[in-house]
């Protein structure tokens, strides 16, 4: 058994240790390591778990109490709580991150090529230098100055930023945009209003942000009102943005609202969506009991799930697409009534969809999955891993607690049931699957990678991935707050080693639990978590100082860095979290 070490002796909550005979008495939350200054703990060996800005702590019980509570008190108390809503987005010229702490404030960091995080110089696109000289090599706050005014949402894309805002008495109430085809006019270096609530009704408070995160010259974006009205803005090439409208090569200026009333219900309204390229997804409900799925746009394979391919008498125009709002199809009951062309209606009854997630490769080709309020699991369009394309939503797996997605032309899903076994399926480029192999498995015939009881133990809970890049690699978080990672590790995404095809262990130094995990690819190689403490950690790619880091210090970090702001401070966490 793995032993606790005092308090007093700078014990701090140990993660796992891969030799249970020895103890971790590290903590990179705050930086400190003992080495082997552990002669006076009896039976007890140190694991050096030091990071680039590290304080060495005295091996004498009153000096090293003294000694880690500075190194703590180096760390801002406010967590980080969000990181940008769209885990997994990618763009090879935007690659970055930004996040929120629980204070409101909202920073970012990493390459700004396309004005993408409302500074009005263009940073360089080689290294993330501003104007050749500066480094943007530290999170940096947004430039909002509104007295009393926090960020509740972040979601970064491919050319574009978008952000909520809001006061304590009017939360949730603007959104603020920069970058590309947001619903301005060409390029816009800095934070522009697109949106704010008349009134301070509920109903008018911003409920989703959405900026694509696929990289494509068809960008679009868009955001959803608590009242379910949802309005889309980018491209219109193939009806994407679901109000009738298909213009080739011209994007809106100007955000335009989704048509949901060629449905022909009176009260429905949309609840949540999420957009690719060329398609777009959207939930919607009458009754907050039966949820029902909806998709329009670009159809050449079935991906929408209509239970047909291109368009359709009275739905498009020959343009292989789908011109406005349309009930999503599966063969078997689904809980949501019949549907009129045959089959029935992908529905979540009891409640809405867990999660709705789609992927995309290079030729357009998506695949999209849904998990439903009861724990069915459907997917749509790309068959990955092998087999036939489907154009209806095929149920793969009941009992299900969360999945996600990865890869574009080589996309993967990944799932875990309620009693923490793991399954997935699709192709298993890196050995991403965990299987012990690189063998492609079809979504349909789907292989168990964890049995019930989960990863040494503990249950599987949650499941990450970066679906709207082509990196392939998933991470696992157990219920006693570990996390495991499985996949491409090309330069660093926090294995300890090169790419894995099994699951192993993320050198994290603090244990995880609750939400207290995130994934999330700024760009196509690099991946963030928040401890328990609330710290920030970044590993992977660091040569647009995505990071935190000037490119200078180094461009890759095998394992996870807490991100700083100065040398020796971090952004964020709690250095109380010790006595907690």
């Amino acid at each position: 058994m793995t032993q606790k070490v005092p308090k007093e002796l700078g014990g701090v909550p140990t993660p796992l240790v891969e030799d249970e005979d020895k103890a971790l008495i590290a903590d990179g939350a705050g930086g400190y390591y003992w080495g082997n200054q552990v002669a006076s703990v009896p039976n007890v060996e140190a694991v050096d778990v030091s990071f680039d800005n590290t304080v060495g702590i005295p091996n004498n019980p009153t000096e090293s109490q003294a000694a880690i509570e500075e190194v703590y008190k180096r760390i801002p108390a406010s967590k980080v709580v969000k990181l940008c809503s769209n885990s997994g987005g990618h763009s090879a010229t935007s690659e970055g991150v930004a996040f929120i702490r629980e204070d409101g404030l909202g920073f970012r960091m990493g390459d700004n090529y396309f004005h993408t995080f409302a500074d009005n110089a263009i940073w360089k696109q080689s290294w993330g230098f501003k104007d050749g000289t500066e480094s943007f090599d530290r999170p940096m706050p947004f430039p909002i100055f509104e007295f009393g005014t926090k960020v509740h949402d972040i979601s970064l894309g491919y050319h574009g930023l978008m952000i909520v805002t809001g006061t304590e008495d009017k939360p949730r109430s603007k959104i603020l945009v920069s970058g590309a085809y947001q619903g301005t006019p060409a390029f816009v270096s800095d934070l522009t209003q697109v949106y704010e609530a008349d009134d301070n009704s509920v109903g008018k408070r911003v409920k989703k942000i959405w900026s694509m995160n696929f990289s494509s010259i068809y960008v679009s974006s868009g955001y959803l009102l608590e009242n379910g009205e949802l309005y889309l803005t980018g491209s219109r090439a193939n009806y994407q943005l679901g109000n009738g409208e298909a213009i080739n090569n011209a994007y809106r200026t100007d955000y335009a609202r989704a048509d949901f009333g060629v449905l022909g219900v009176v009260g429905q309204k949309v609840t949540n969506f999420v957009t690719t390229s060329l398609n777009a997804y959207a939930e919607v409900t009458t009754d907050d009991n039966v949820y029902k799925l909806c998709a329009w746009g670009y159809n050449h394979i079935g991906q929408l799930g209509l239970g047909f391919v291109n368009s359709k008498a009275g739905s498009g125009d020959g343009n292989n697409s789908v011109k406005t709002p349309t009930y999503c199809r599966s063969p078997t009951d689904s809980g949501g009534g019949a549907h009129p062309d045959g089959g029935f209606i992908v529905s979540s009854v009891g409640g809405p969809f867990k999660k709705i997630l789609a992927t995309m490769n290079t030729a357009y080709t998506t695949c999209v999955a849904v998990l439903s309020a009861n724990g069915d699991l459907y997917y749509a369009g790309n068959s990955l891993g092998g087999g036939s394309d489907t154009s209806q939503f095929i149920k793969i797996d009941s009992n299900v607690a969360d999945f996600a997605m990865c890869g574009g032309s080589t996309g993967s899903v990944i799932w875990c049931k309620v009693d923490g076994s793991v399954k997935g399926g699709g192709y298993n480029v890196y050995g991403c699957l965990g299987t012990g192999n690189d063998t492609d498995i079809p979504l349909t015939t789907a292989t168990t990678i964890y049995p019930a009881g989960g990863i040494n133990g503990s249950p599987v809970v949650e499941c990450f991935g970066p679906f709207g890049s082509p990196s392939s690699q998933f991470v696992l978080r157990t219920a006693n707050g570990r996390v495991y990672t499985a996949g491409n590790n090309v330069i660093g995404t926090g294995l300890i080693a090169a790419n894995s095809n099994v699951f192993i262990p993320v050198k994290l130094m603090e244990p995880i639990r609750e939400k207290g995990i995130y994934m999330c690819l700024g760009g196509l190689f690099s991946v963030y978590y928040i401890g328990e403490s609330g710290t920030l950690y970044a590993a992977g790619n660091n040569d647009r100082a995505q990071l935190g880091y000037s490119p200078n210090e180094f461009t890759t970090a095998l394992t996870p860095v807490p991100v700083r702001t100065d040398p020796g401070h971090w952004i964020s966490g709690r250095w109380d979290f010790l006595n907690t």
